[in-house]
């Protein structure tokens, strides 16, 4: 890739990271992103989330390589806020694997934004490693139904 098509790359990034913390504030969610994936997130089996803040340089690199794949894969990229708290909105980028999976998500090419209103879940944040680790021991058993959260 030459520094060129990479400095067009970073831009496109920016420019939706940028439209996606608009839109939080408009719909009175926290600018202030963290990016979560999958694994920085555990279910209990209630309707108790716990959610571990990530290292912000490592989540933010993670979620641009996630957006770079998507824009390469052509179907298009999700950019979703998830657990909107005061003063941060946990969110993750998503992308379809092929155009069935991004027409059933109704993505089309681009980047769609979009943040989760359901108040199905309460989410912890949880900073501490070491209670983290404890957490993901007692509830590895019910972390199938996670993808559902994270489409």
């Amino acid at each position: 890739m030459n520094s060129s098509t990479g400095d067009t790359l970073a831009g496109e990034v920016d420019q939706a990271v940028q439209r996606f913390q608009n839109f939080l504030a408009n719909q009175g969610y926290s600018p202030n992103v963290v990016w979560i994936e999958p694994s920085d997130l555990f279910l209990t089996g209630r309707k108790l989330i716990y959610v571990h803040h990530p290292c912000l340089e490592n989540a933010a690199n993670l979620a641009r390589n996630t957006f770079d794949q998507g824009l390469a894969f052509g179907n298009g990229v999700v950019l979703k806020g998830l657990f909107p708290k005061k003063h941060a909105t946990y969110s993750f980028v998503w992308f379809p694997q092929d155009r069935v999976e991004a027409e059933y998500a109704l993505v089309s090419k681009g980047v769609k934004l979009e943040v989760s209103l359901s108040q199905a879940f309460s989410a912890v944040i949880i900073r501490n490693d070491e209670r983290w680790r404890l957490l993901k021991k007692r509830h590895r058993g019910v972390q199938f139904m996670k993808d559902d959260l994270f489409r």
